[in-house]
């Protein structure tokens, strides 16, 4: 609604002139003209973006949500670049600043939302066959005696962790999910060397490194979901909140200064 109010404003501002050289108050008629047809073809990104990251907070990953994020973030970037070439006069000058930041936003936004569907499902799939890969080996593990023989379960399940760090660093996380692909990737690495002490201990008889790298094996395998690694996922999603609030303000911020320009032209 407020578009439109802003779309009937301007033409009855233009409607008023004549065949007379361009003042400065037709000028920035014709910037908000040009602003407020930039804001109708920004809806239909902006609205597309919603809807993604309805889907997104569904847990729903499948490619129209994100083929839908990829071209909500590529128009916005479009227009943001033709706001930033649309050359607003003086007077129109903060309204201007205002709009390539806002749009800026928006595309930000949409890109950091787009990253997020399309690293979520590889950043699970990754880690997905560790816990049946830990079953596996508990289960083989009961009643063996044999040294060579844990040695060799422990080796197997020393593999399937291998493979998920090898998935793992193929992966670049965006920032909102950085601090707990950090605590995975950190947490499979401690897990790996554990084991493989786990193996030496074995293959040397001795009982007492054995223990060691048991308890060390123990912990590796605990979720990285530990305080320090919450306080840093918090973080993540306060910077994310912060920047929805952030761009809300710009939206408010522009529409007060365009309301402000048109009047002053009456």
């Amino acid at each position: 609604m407020r578009s439109a109010a802003a779309l009937i404003a301007v033409v009855v501002l233009a409607g008023c002139g004549g065949g007379h050289k361009p003042t400065a108050r037709d000028k920035v008629v014709d910037y908000i003209a040009r602003v407020n047809m930039a804001e109708q073809q920004m809806r239909g990104p902006v609205g597309t973006a919603q809807q993604a990251v309805l889907e997104f907070s569904q847990g729903k990953y499948g490619a129209p949500t994100v083929q839908r994020l990829g071209h909500a973030q590529a128009t916005l970037e479009r227009l943001r670049r033709r706001l930033r070439a649309s050359d607003p006069p003086p007077e129109a000058a903060k309204l201007g600043r205002l709009l390539v930041q806002m749009v800026g936003e928006e595309a930000s936004l949409a890109g950091e939302l787009h990253q997020l569907t399309l690293f979520d499902p590889k950043f699970a799939a990754a880690l997905r066959p560790l816990p049946a890969a830990n079953a596996r080996s508990r289960k083989q593990l009961q009643g063996l005696k044999n040294p060579v023989d844990v040695a060799a379960v422990i080796a197997e399940y020393r593999r399937s962790v291998e493979r998920s760090r090898a998935a793992l660093a193929k992966l670049s996380p965006p920032a909102l999910e950085k601090p707990l692909y950090d605590a995975q990737v950190a947490r499979l690495a401690a897990l790996d060397t554990s084991l493989r002490q786990l193996e030496k201990a074995l293959a040397e008889k001795d009982p007492r490194a054995v223990a060691e790298a048991e308890h060390a094996v123990s912990v590796a395998s605990v979720s990285s979901d530990s305080a320090a690694n919450q306080r840093a996922q918090r973080g993540a999603v306060q910077a994310y909140d912060a920047s929805v609030r952030r761009l809300r303000s710009l939206a408010r911020a522009v529409a007060l200064e365009r309301n402000r320009l048109q009047t002053t032209l009456k």
